[in-house]
């Protein structure tokens, strides 16, 4: 089986750090989530979310990807290129009264977040915060407010890596040229072990 794509490990990741502790629970304490969403962070965008049960709530997903074309090696194989992803966190709650606060403080709490969060795997990947939208819909059954957060995600990504041509020697043998036509088994000697 393939490795995942980078996209996919950054969105997951960003995911579970935003679901993630900030704060372990411990036994004289009930711990604390980075984000008011708690466990509510999917990522996907077509997660469908339950006004009644699902709020409030976070989707991560990816919008485009950006290659810096000068970053590919310049032999044509085995090396990396540079990627910039446009990754979104859609923070949604229900809009009450205090719909902007809601939002400005549940915006606050994902960037703090991501603020020093390394990606697992992709520990040279840079995240920044590049746009904020905010926005109330009353076209459901209940009002909802919502920010988007979108990040640039700098990162690099193999490309074309050469596998090696082949296995090194399991044992190193040295031999004395052959008569032609005999038996030369005996002919060889053994110079290095089998690792």
């Amino acid at each position: 089986m393939s490795s995942p794509h980078p996209r996919a490990v950054i969105r997951a990741a960003i995911a579970a750090r935003l679901a993630g502790w900030r704060v372990a629970p411990a036994e004289d304490s009930p711990g604390e989530r980075w984000t008011m969403a708690e466990d509510r962070v999917f990522d996907s965008r077509l997660r469908p979310i339950d006004e009644r049960r699902d709020l409030p709530a976070a989707l991560v997903y990816a919008r485009k990807e950006k290659v810096d074309l000068d970053s590919y090696p310049k032999s044509g194989e085995d090396g990396d290129n540079v990627r910039t992803l446009e990754i979104c966190v859609e923070a949604i709650v229900q809009a009450l009264e205090d719909v902007d606060d809601t939002l400005d403080e549940f915006a606050r709490q994902v960037e703090a977040a991501l603020e020093w969060f390394e990606v697992p795997g992709l520990e040279t990947a840079t995240i920044r915060l590049s746009e904020s939208e905010i926005d109330v819909s009353t076209d459901g059954r209940i009002p909802l407010g919502a920010v988007r957060l979108t990040f640039e995600v700098r990162y690099r990504a193999p490309w074309r890596i050469v596998p090696p041509v082949c296995d090194p020697a399991s044992e190193v043998w040295l031999g004395k040229a052959p008569e032609i036509g005999a038996e030369h088994v005996a002919d060889y000697w053994r110079v290095a072990p089998r690792p």
